[in-house]
């Protein structure tokens, strides 16, 4: 019997998954032959919407519901426990850890979760269109940030995933710099990360930038989206995701080549030279090289794996603002 917790204290995304809940909800969900919700009065009406609900009226309750319920081994998400509700588990039954099948599991995305992510993207792509108006000298880091997040949820996000990345000049070289006070100028490189999200599932899309002219960066851009468009055209069913990774060897880069995307804007599979996996039917991930020195520059694309690769964003790639 499977039990995840998901509260605002332990969030659990397994619990999104599993369910098909598609908005912020705190429950208890004990999955056997099916999934069920266990959830206070206020959290038992969204949760009823997707899945059979038992409406609880104290912890007290929970805890007695639990221990009918319960049947044999406890399969659990340990990351995802506070020590003292691991503690009480222990004392209802055997427990097991299944974090890594969990993570497994969400490698595969089902059909809904495919147009999920790619609603996702699509808001991501419109927000793309503008970044060239908002992205002008004399503006601050900050107010493109905030800008961009505005027209996300214009667009129809509940959200973002992560803080808005917008990192100019020499902020551009940090790879997961927070958008700041520092003011846009002339002749900066300037990286703009973000991932909208739609009914939890997010997107997660980068683009690099020159104000005005700036030959040397123009020719560094160059050769980035020269690598990335040569692992782009290695995507395929049953790639290695280590031999992708060898392809931007070049570039030295500090991060992986990419990343899986869903729940959670990190998920397996990650595409390193470390990995032993293969591309599989139904993976969403992202490509996303760098190259960094004085300052950075970083192309990011999210992509699901079918019959053939589908590239959900579709934002220009051109350089120079």
């Amino acid at each position: 019997m499977l039990i995840i917790f998901n509260s605002p204290d332990t969030l659990d995304k397994n619990f999104y998954h599993l369910t098909g809940i598609e908005e912020p909800c705190a429950g208890v969900l004990v999955f056997d032959d099916r999934p069920i919700v266990l959830a206070s009065s206020l959290e038992s009406s969204i949760a009823e919407k997707y899945v059979e609900t038992v409406e609880l009226k104290s912890s007290e309750h929970l805890w007695s519901e639990l221990a009918q319920r319960i049947k044999g081994e406890l399969e659990l998400n340990f990351p995802g426990l506070s020590s003292d509700k691991l503690v009480k588990l222990e004392k209802l039954g055997k427990v097991k850890d299944i974090s890594i099948k969990l993570k497994q599991n969400r490698m595969i995305k089902t059909r809904k979760e495919q147009l999920k992510l790619t609603k996702a993207a699509k808001i991501a792509n419109r927000v793309g269109k503008r970044l060239p108006d908002m992205i002008q000298p004399g503006k601050t880091e900050n107010e493109v940030a905030a800008e961009l997040e505005f027209l996300a949820r214009k667009l129809g996000a509940s959200g973002v995933s992560f803080p808005t990345i917008v990192a100019s000049g020499p902020n551009s070289a940090s790879i997961h710099h927070r958008a700041g006070n520092r003011i846009i100028q002339a002749g900066d490189s300037v990286i703009v990360d973000f991932g909208p999200v739609y009914k939890l599932y997010t997107a997660d899309v980068t683009r690099s930038f020159v104000i005005g002219g700036n030959t040397k960066l123009e020719q560094d851009y160059q050769k980035l989206q020269a690598v990335f468009e040569t692992v782009v055209d290695k995507l395929e069913h049953k790639v290695k995701l280590s031999e992708l990774s060898e392809l931007t060897t070049e570039l030295s880069m500090p991060h992986s080549l990419g990343h899986g995307i869903g729940l959670d804007v990190h998920e397996a599979p990650q595409i390193s030279g470390k990995s032993e996996l293969s591309l599989e039917t139904g993976m969403a991930f992202t490509i996303e090289p760098g190259i960094y020195g004085k300052t950075g520059m970083r192309i990011e694309d999210n992509f699901i794996m079918g019959k053939q690769v589908k590239k959900l964003t579709k934002i220009s790639k051109e350089l120079v603002i």
